[in-house]
């Protein structure tokens, strides 16, 4: 359990997991440094249950926090659970017994309840199958447009990372989760998916959550570069046709939009020679997905769209700036 700014919910977190009725676990509990008194209660509660280990790092991240705790695992299988939110009792126990009767390199994947701000809660459901290892690319094409990429809600095999030495990407704060599960699919021999829910995600709960917060240039360039690669590599060893897998060539909108968005943004600052270099390299790397997926919902970024896949720059560089300048609100998803 990664654990930062979470003190108004991390009594609860620990208690939900030392209520498991699978009894047989370690609690690793790693502080990324954090400022308020999360280090203080998780020393507390390792004090009252010998099955907590707690670790301390300056603050680096929750992908090096996992990897801490990837490092520090003795375990024969890998749990994850993030300190704002909490587990039911049957969380680890329904996710071992859904392992039963398969090969140990068996990933198991279950779903969420999603828990908002004003009490309510969606069960987050997922179909139930099982995917060989030789089909990982179904993934995709089953559950492209899910919320299956969490690192949570999942059992992993301890000895399978540590013989592929897998870790999560550290320095990218979006899609580390589901870059990991990525990396793990592509070795394991069966996915059994299971539409059961032990596991409670806040939404929108902490001041601290990245995923809709925009990150520097490079950083969403290599975000959007490597799930583009994934999803790539995944339709060339399927062998099936590329729209077949339209759902995450859709989803990878998103991430060109934060691009884009980034690439105009004041924080970045670049001149118009540098942006129109940008957007010449973007056309230049992605001109298929430009051409076949970038279709946006919004008018005004349907422009956008028809400049770029045209090769008209300068066209682009005006628009785009107009909008951001108006404060125009129905752009990329509802606004910068």
């Amino acid at each position: 359990m990664p654990v930062y700014k979470a003190e108004k919910y991390l009594p609860q977190c620990i208690e939900s997991i030392l209520a498991q009725t699978f009894t047989d676990f370690e609690l690793l509990l790693i502080d990324d440094g954090s400022p308020d008194c999360c280090g203080e209660i998780c020393e507390e509660y390792a004090k009252r249950d010998n099955r907590i280990r707690v670790f301390h790092q300056q603050n680096k991240g929750v992908s090096a926090a996992r990897n801490l705790g990837l490092e520090q695992a003795v375990g024969e299988y890998i749990a994850f659970v993030d300190s704002d939110d909490y587990v039911l009792p049957g969380y680890l126990k329904d996710l071992y017994d859904s392992l039963q009767d398969s090969d140990p390199e068996c990933l198991v994947i279950h779903t969420v309840y999603k828990l908002y701000p004003n009490g309510d809660s969606v069960f987050c459901h997922l179909r139930e199958s099982r995917i060989d290892g030789g089909e990982v690319f179904r993934i995709l094409l089953d559950y492209g447009d899910k919320d299956f990429g969490y690192s949570c809600a999942k059992l992993f095999s301890n000895e399978l990372i540590r013989s592929h030495q897998l870790r999560f990407p550290v320095g990218i704060t979006l899609l580390e989760d589901l870059f990991f599960l990525f990396e793990y699919i592509q070795r394991v021999s069966l996915i059994k998916v299971s539409d059961v829910a032990n596991y409670v995600y806040r939404v929108g709960y902490s001041d601290t959550a990245l995923s809709v917060a925009y990150k520097p240039l490079a950083e969403e360039l290599c975000i959007f570069r490597a799930y583009y690669g994934y999803v790539s590599g995944f339709v060339q060893s399927s062998g099936y046709p590329s729209d077949r897998f339209h759902k995450s060539w859709r989803g990878l909108r998103a991430f060109f939009h934060r691009v884009l968005l980034v690439l105009y943004s004041s924080k970045e600052n670049k001149s118009y020679r540098e942006r129109i270099a940008s957007l010449k390299q973007l056309r230049t790397d992605y001109s298929g997905w430009i051409a076949a997926w970038f279709n946006p919902d919004y008018k005004a970024d349907k422009v956008t769209a028809f400049f770029l896949r045209t090769g008209w720059y300068a066209c682009v560089d005006v628009w785009m700036r107009f909008l951001l300048c108006s404060h125009f609100k129905k752009m990329f998803g509802g606004g910068k």
